[in-house]
C-alpha cells in the first residue's frame, strides 16, 4: 500500500508521516527529492526555489516527473508514504497505480502558521504575511504540472483535520489509514456524515449551474429530510438554456453572489422540507460548499442547529451571521465523496 499525503503548509503532513514511520511504513518525500536537487544546484534553500524547481521539473519532464521518481523506490517496499504531493497532475499518474490512495491533511491557518515557526527549518522562518502570500500561490493553478493544493485536496480519498493535537490526529489515523484492508476497503461501516456528505454531492449532480454545482440535505435525528441544489426557480428555464447572467456581465467567482437567477442549495432544501410539511428547527444541513450569506440568514432563521459543509474556502458575511448565532459550523472530514464507493466496495453489494 502508497500513502499519499497532501495539504496545506503546515498541516501536519510531518506529523502524520512519523506516525506512519512507527507503523513500519518506509517514507518518501517531494519536499526531500527537491532539496536534494537544489543543494545540487548551490542555491538557497527556500520555498521560492523549491516551487521555482518543482515546477520547472514538472514542465520539462511531465507533471509525474517528480512522484514517478519516489513511487519507483516506493513499489520496492510492503507499505509506503509519498509526503507533499503538491500538483494535480501527480494525482492522476498515481491514481494510475496499484495499491496507492491519498490523504489530505488540514487544519485551521493560525495554528499552521505556529507550526511552522516551531519546526525552525530553513524555509519556515518567515511572517505571518508571507506565510499566507505562499499559501496563495500554492493553492490554485491552471497548469497541470503547478502546485494547485486546493485541486489536490478535492481529489483526495480521505480528509483529515488537524486541530486538535497529536493524539487527537493518532486517534484519526487509526480509523483510517491503518485499517485500510488488503482489498482497499475500509474496515469499518461509514459514519452518517460520510453518508449525508455524499448524499449532498449526488444532489449536486442535478444542478443546471454554469459555474459550480452545490448540493445541500437536511437531517434530523440521522435521518434524511430534504434535499436541494443550485438551479433556476421552478417552472423557469435552466440556465444552461438561457446562459449565465454572472458570466455575461464578467463576475469574479465569489463576487456578487446576488446577481444571479438561480436558487442555492441550502435555501432550496429548506423550501422542500417545508413543502413537505416537515420541520427542521434542530436539524443539520450538509452542504457541499460554505454557505453564501443569504443563505447563512436563511439558515439561522429556519432554526437548523448545525451546517457541515465541505469546501476549502469560507465566506466573511456568512462567518459573522453565524458566529452572532447559535448554529455550529463544522469542516467535513472523513472518506471523501468521489472515494466512497471504492472504501466502502458498494460494487461488490450489488
Amino acid at each position: 500500500m502508497i500513502i499519499g499525503l497532501t495539504g496545506t503548509l503546515g498541516a501536519g503532513k510531518g506529523t502524520v508521516s512519523e506516525y506512519l514511520i512507527s507503523k513500519g511504513f518506509k517514507h518518501f518525500s517531494v519536499r526531500d527529492f527537491l532539496t536534494e536537487k537544489i543543494k545540487e544546484k548551490g542555491w538557497a534553500i527556500n520555498r521560492d526555489n523549491m516551487v521555482y524547481l518543482a515546477n520547472d521539473l514538472r514542465k520539462t519532464f511531465g507533471p509525474d516527473y517528480i512522484v514517478k521518481e519516489l513511487y519507483d523506490k516506493a513499489k520496492k517496499h510492503e507499505n509506503s508514504i509519498i509526503e507533499s504531493i503538491r500538483c494535480p497532475g501527480e494525482v492522476e499518474a498515481l491514481r494510475q497505480k496499484k495499491d496507492f490512495y491519498l490523504f489530505a491533511i488540514d487544519a485551521d491557518i493560525g495554528i499552521r502558521y505556529s507550526r511552522t515557526l516551531e519546526r525552525k527549518t530553513e524555509t519556515d522562518s518567515i511572517s505571518f504575511e508571507t506565510f499566507i502570500e505562499n499559501e496563495q500561490r500554492e493553492m490554485s493553478s491552471k497548469e497541470p504540472f503547478e502546485q494547485n493544493l486546493a485541486k489536490c485536496i478535492s481529489m483526495s480519498d480521505y480528509l483529515i483535520l488537524n486541530n486538535k493535537g497529536i493524539d487527537d490526529l493518532n486517534n484519526k489515523l487509526e480509523n483510517s489509514v491503518t485499517i485500510i484492508d488488503k482489498d482497499g476497503r475500509l474496515k469499518r461501516r461509514p459514519d452518517f456524515d460520510e453518508i449525508y456528505m455524499t448524499n449532498a454531492y449526488n444532489w449536486a449532480a442535478k444542478s443546471t449551474c454554469l459555474r459550480r454545482h452545490v448540493g445541500a440535505v437536511i437531517t434530523l435525528n440521522n435521518a434524511e429530510i430534504s434535499q436541494g441544489y443550485n438551479g433556476s426557480p421552478r417552472g423557469s428555464k435552466h440556465c444552461i438554456e438561457l446562459g449565465c447572467e454572472r458570466e455575461r456581465l464578467k463576475i469574479p467567482s465569489g463576487q456578487m453572489l446576488e446577481i444571479c437567477r438561480a436558487v442555492h442549495a441550502e435555501p432550496n432544501a429548506i423550501i422542500n422540507a417545508g413543502r413537505s410539511n416537515r420541520g427542521v428547527v434542530g436539524a443539520t444541513v450538509y452542504s457541499t460548499t460554505y454557505p453564501y450569506n443569504i443563505c447563512a440568514g436563511l439558515i439561522v432563521n429556519s432554526g437548523i442547529s448545525k451546517v457541515i459543509y465541505n469546501s476549502n474556502y469560507t465566506n466573511p458575511f456568512a462567518t459573522e451571521i453565524f458566529k452572532n448565532s447559535k448554529v455550529d459550523v463544522i469542516r467535513y472530514e472523513g472518506v471523501m465523496p468521489s472515494s466512497f464507493s471504492k472504501f466502502f466496495n458498494l460494487d461488490k453489494l450489488v
